[in-house]
Protein backbone atom coordinates (compact mmCIF):
# COMPACT_ATOMS: atom_id res chain seq x y z
CA UNK A 1 0.00 0.00 0.00
CA UNK A 2 1.01 3.28 -0.84
CA UNK A 3 2.54 5.81 2.32
CA UNK A 4 3.41 9.21 3.32
CA UNK A 5 6.04 10.81 5.18
CA UNK A 6 5.64 14.39 4.84
CA UNK A 7 7.24 16.81 6.67
CA UNK A 8 5.31 20.11 7.93
CA UNK A 9 7.64 22.01 6.30
CA UNK A 10 7.30 21.12 2.75
CA UNK A 11 6.24 23.96 0.33
CA UNK A 12 4.13 21.23 -1.49
CA UNK A 13 2.67 19.69 1.48
CA UNK A 14 -1.38 21.46 0.76
CA UNK A 15 -0.78 20.04 -2.39
CA UNK A 16 0.45 16.94 -1.34
CA UNK A 17 -2.30 16.32 0.66
CA UNK A 18 -5.33 17.71 -1.26
CA UNK A 19 -4.13 14.65 -4.11
CA UNK A 20 -3.72 11.97 -1.57
CA UNK A 21 -7.29 10.19 -1.84
CA UNK A 22 -6.25 10.30 -5.76
CA UNK A 23 -2.96 8.74 -5.25
CA UNK A 24 -4.15 6.51 -2.48
CA UNK A 25 -7.11 5.25 -4.87
CA UNK A 26 -4.11 4.89 -8.15
CA UNK A 27 -1.83 3.12 -5.93
CA UNK A 28 -3.59 1.04 -3.70
CA UNK A 29 -1.60 -2.15 -4.65
CA UNK A 30 1.75 -0.61 -4.87
CA UNK A 31 4.30 -1.05 -2.06
CA UNK A 32 6.06 2.63 -1.69
CA UNK A 33 6.44 5.40 0.15
CA UNK A 34 6.01 9.23 -0.97
CA UNK A 35 8.57 11.48 0.70
CA UNK A 36 8.77 14.88 1.27
CA UNK A 37 11.20 17.03 2.98
CA UNK A 38 14.36 18.62 0.71
CA UNK A 39 13.11 17.00 -1.88
CA UNK A 40 9.21 14.76 -3.05
CA UNK A 41 10.73 11.33 -3.74
CA UNK A 42 9.64 7.89 -4.05
CA UNK A 43 10.85 5.23 -1.55
CA UNK A 44 10.34 1.80 -2.28
CA UNK A 45 9.94 -1.35 0.38
CA UNK A 46 12.92 -2.91 -1.98
CA UNK A 47 16.17 -1.92 -0.49
CA UNK A 48 18.14 -3.09 -3.51
CA UNK A 49 15.74 -0.31 -5.68
CA UNK A 50 16.90 3.24 -5.72
CA UNK A 51 13.97 6.34 -4.42
CA UNK A 52 12.90 7.98 -7.74
CA UNK A 53 12.89 11.75 -7.55
CA UNK A 54 12.91 14.21 -10.63
CA UNK A 55 15.99 16.58 -10.95
CA UNK A 56 16.11 19.30 -14.15
CA UNK A 57 19.40 20.56 -13.06
CA UNK A 58 22.21 18.04 -12.79
CA UNK A 59 24.16 15.97 -14.72
CA UNK A 60 24.38 14.93 -18.54
CA UNK A 61 20.52 15.77 -18.59
CA UNK A 62 21.22 19.85 -17.90
CA UNK A 63 24.22 19.54 -20.01
CA UNK A 64 21.83 18.71 -22.89
CA UNK A 65 19.62 21.60 -22.12
CA UNK A 66 22.29 23.92 -22.46
CA UNK A 67 23.69 22.37 -25.59
CA UNK A 68 20.29 21.74 -27.11
CA UNK A 69 18.70 24.16 -29.52
CA UNK A 70 15.47 24.01 -32.26
CA UNK A 71 17.62 22.75 -35.18
CA UNK A 72 19.45 19.70 -33.48
CA UNK A 73 16.54 18.36 -31.42
CA UNK A 74 14.39 16.51 -33.15
CA UNK A 75 11.09 17.35 -31.10
CA UNK A 76 11.93 21.24 -31.54
CA UNK A 77 11.94 20.22 -35.05
CA UNK A 78 8.50 18.92 -35.15
CA UNK A 79 6.38 21.09 -32.27
CA UNK A 80 8.37 24.65 -33.02
CA UNK A 81 9.20 24.41 -36.74
CA UNK A 82 9.91 27.37 -38.23
CA UNK A 83 6.99 29.46 -35.65
CA UNK A 84 8.46 32.01 -33.47
CA UNK A 85 7.74 31.70 -29.80
CA UNK A 86 4.70 29.01 -30.13
CA UNK A 87 2.46 28.51 -27.83
CA UNK A 88 2.76 24.72 -26.85
CA UNK A 89 0.87 22.00 -24.55
CA UNK A 90 2.87 19.09 -23.56
CA UNK A 91 -0.29 16.85 -23.14
CA UNK A 92 1.49 14.65 -20.62
CA UNK A 93 4.68 15.95 -19.65
CA UNK A 94 6.23 12.86 -17.67
CA UNK A 95 9.60 13.96 -16.35
CA UNK A 96 9.22 17.03 -18.14
CA UNK A 97 12.07 16.46 -20.77
CA UNK A 98 10.93 17.24 -23.77
CA UNK A 99 9.26 20.52 -22.05
CA UNK A 100 11.89 21.66 -20.96
CA UNK A 101 13.67 21.11 -24.88
CA UNK A 102 10.84 22.75 -26.63
CA UNK A 103 11.09 25.89 -23.93
CA UNK A 104 14.78 26.14 -23.96
CA UNK A 105 14.12 26.04 -27.89
CA UNK A 106 11.62 29.13 -27.68
CA UNK A 107 8.30 27.81 -27.23
CA UNK A 108 6.34 28.87 -24.49
CA UNK A 109 4.99 25.22 -22.59
CA UNK A 110 2.32 24.74 -20.39
CA UNK A 111 2.61 20.96 -19.14
CA UNK A 112 -0.49 18.93 -18.00
CA UNK A 113 0.07 15.74 -16.05
CA UNK A 114 -2.87 13.15 -15.14
CA UNK A 115 -1.30 11.03 -12.96
CA UNK A 116 -0.76 12.49 -9.16
CA UNK A 117 1.96 11.13 -7.64
CA UNK A 118 4.05 12.24 -11.00
CA UNK A 119 2.16 15.34 -10.74
CA UNK A 120 3.82 16.04 -6.99
CA UNK A 121 7.04 15.48 -8.50
CA UNK A 122 7.33 17.53 -11.49
CA UNK A 123 5.97 20.23 -9.28
CA UNK A 124 8.77 19.25 -6.51
CA UNK A 125 11.04 19.58 -9.58
CA UNK A 126 10.43 22.75 -10.73
CA UNK A 127 10.11 24.06 -7.48
CA UNK A 128 13.86 23.12 -6.82
CA UNK A 129 14.71 24.01 -10.27
CA UNK A 130 13.52 28.02 -9.35
CA UNK A 131 16.22 28.11 -6.86
CA UNK A 132 19.13 27.75 -9.02
CA UNK A 133 19.13 30.82 -11.14
CA UNK A 134 22.15 29.80 -13.07
CA UNK A 135 19.50 27.21 -14.70
CA UNK A 136 16.67 29.56 -15.24
CA UNK A 137 18.73 31.97 -17.10
CA UNK A 138 19.22 29.32 -19.69
CA UNK A 139 15.20 29.99 -20.48
CA UNK A 140 14.13 33.24 -22.17
CA UNK A 141 10.51 32.42 -21.51
CA UNK A 142 11.43 31.27 -17.78
CA UNK A 143 10.31 27.64 -16.89
CA UNK A 144 7.83 25.69 -18.60
CA UNK A 145 4.23 26.34 -16.77
CA UNK A 146 2.62 23.49 -14.90
CA UNK A 147 -0.88 23.46 -14.72
CA UNK A 148 -3.00 22.29 -12.23
CA UNK A 149 -3.12 18.66 -12.14
CA UNK A 150 -5.24 16.75 -14.57
CA UNK A 151 -5.73 16.30 -18.24
CA UNK A 152 -5.35 18.95 -20.74
CA UNK A 153 -8.73 17.83 -22.45
CA UNK A 154 -10.45 18.28 -19.17
CA UNK A 155 -8.92 21.65 -18.65
CA UNK A 156 -10.12 23.29 -22.13
CA UNK A 157 -13.57 22.07 -20.69
CA UNK A 158 -13.59 24.28 -18.41
CA UNK A 159 -11.34 27.51 -20.65
CA UNK A 160 -12.68 27.71 -23.72
CA UNK A 161 -10.33 30.24 -25.17
CA UNK A 162 -7.22 28.53 -24.25
CA UNK A 163 -5.76 27.17 -27.89
CA UNK A 164 -2.44 26.56 -28.08
CA UNK A 165 -0.62 26.52 -31.09
CA UNK A 166 0.45 23.25 -30.98
CA UNK A 167 -0.22 20.06 -28.62
CA UNK A 168 2.32 17.22 -28.21
CA UNK A 169 1.43 14.15 -27.08
CA UNK A 170 4.03 11.50 -25.58
CA UNK A 171 2.01 8.30 -24.50
CA UNK A 172 3.99 5.51 -22.87
CA UNK A 173 5.93 3.14 -24.23
CA UNK A 174 8.67 0.82 -23.38
CA UNK A 175 12.32 3.55 -23.33
CA UNK A 176 14.84 2.38 -26.18
CA UNK A 177 17.48 4.17 -24.67
CA UNK A 178 20.64 2.47 -24.91
CA UNK A 179 22.20 3.88 -21.60
CA UNK A 180 22.16 1.75 -18.84
CA UNK A 181 21.13 4.11 -16.37
CA UNK A 182 18.33 5.96 -18.37
CA UNK A 183 17.11 2.53 -18.97
CA UNK A 184 16.53 1.81 -15.13
CA UNK A 185 15.63 5.19 -14.26
CA UNK A 186 12.39 4.52 -17.08
CA UNK A 187 11.86 1.34 -15.45
CA UNK A 188 10.95 2.55 -12.59
CA UNK A 189 8.78 5.82 -14.06
CA UNK A 190 7.05 2.72 -15.78
CA UNK A 191 6.21 1.28 -12.82
CA UNK A 192 5.17 4.37 -10.98
CA UNK A 193 2.80 5.25 -14.62
CA UNK A 194 1.96 1.89 -16.01
CA UNK A 195 0.84 2.01 -19.62
CA UNK A 196 -1.34 4.56 -21.64
CA UNK A 197 -4.31 2.31 -22.27
CA UNK A 198 -5.94 5.33 -24.19
CA UNK A 199 -3.65 6.27 -26.22
CA UNK A 200 -5.62 6.23 -29.75
CA UNK A 201 -8.90 7.65 -28.42
CA UNK A 202 -6.83 10.96 -26.07
CA UNK A 203 -4.88 11.21 -29.25
CA UNK A 204 -8.23 11.68 -31.31
CA UNK A 205 -9.64 14.20 -28.61
CA UNK A 206 -6.49 16.57 -28.79
CA UNK A 207 -6.80 16.89 -32.38
CA UNK A 208 -9.90 19.20 -31.89
CA UNK A 209 -7.77 21.86 -29.31
CA UNK A 210 -4.74 23.09 -31.20
CA UNK A 211 -4.33 25.71 -33.52
CA UNK A 212 -1.96 24.67 -36.02
CA UNK A 213 -0.62 21.01 -35.14
CA UNK A 214 -0.78 17.95 -32.84
CA UNK A 215 2.29 16.35 -32.60
CA UNK A 216 2.47 12.31 -31.25
CA UNK A 217 5.63 10.71 -30.35
CA UNK A 218 6.26 7.30 -31.22
CA UNK A 219 9.31 4.49 -30.79
CA UNK A 220 11.31 4.04 -33.97
CA UNK A 221 10.03 0.95 -35.21
CA UNK A 222 6.00 1.39 -34.55
CA UNK A 223 3.22 2.48 -37.19
CA UNK A 224 1.94 5.99 -36.19
CA UNK A 225 -1.44 6.20 -34.69
CA UNK A 226 -3.45 6.94 -37.02
CA UNK A 227 -1.95 8.29 -40.32
CA UNK A 228 -0.35 11.58 -39.85
CA UNK A 229 0.37 14.70 -42.57
CA UNK A 230 4.15 14.38 -42.03
CA UNK A 231 6.99 12.84 -39.64
CA UNK A 232 10.12 14.11 -38.11
CA UNK A 233 12.56 11.31 -37.09
CA UNK A 234 14.98 10.89 -34.55
CA UNK A 235 17.30 8.73 -32.68
CA UNK A 236 15.22 6.64 -30.72
CA UNK A 237 11.78 7.53 -31.70
CA UNK A 238 9.85 9.66 -34.64
CA UNK A 239 7.11 12.66 -33.95
CA UNK A 240 4.48 12.04 -35.94
CA UNK A 241 2.69 15.51 -36.95
CA UNK A 242 -0.98 16.09 -37.88
CA UNK A 243 -2.63 19.36 -39.02
CA UNK A 244 -6.02 19.94 -37.55
CA UNK A 245 -8.84 22.60 -37.67
CA UNK A 246 -9.57 23.41 -34.37
CA UNK A 247 -13.23 23.51 -33.77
Amino acid sequence: MLKFDISSQHPLRSSILSLQDKCLEMFSDKNFTLKAYDRIEIVFDDPKVSPFFIDWTSGKWAWRLKHSGKHSEAVARAVIGKHKDPVVVDATAGVGRDSLVLQSAGAVVSMFERNPLVWLLLADAKERALENSEFVDNFEHGLPNLMPYGTYIDYVKEHKDFLPDVVYFDPMFPPREKSAQVKKEMQVFHSIVGKDEDSFAYAQELMHHAKRRVVIKRPARAEPLFPCSYSVDGKACHFDCYAVLAN
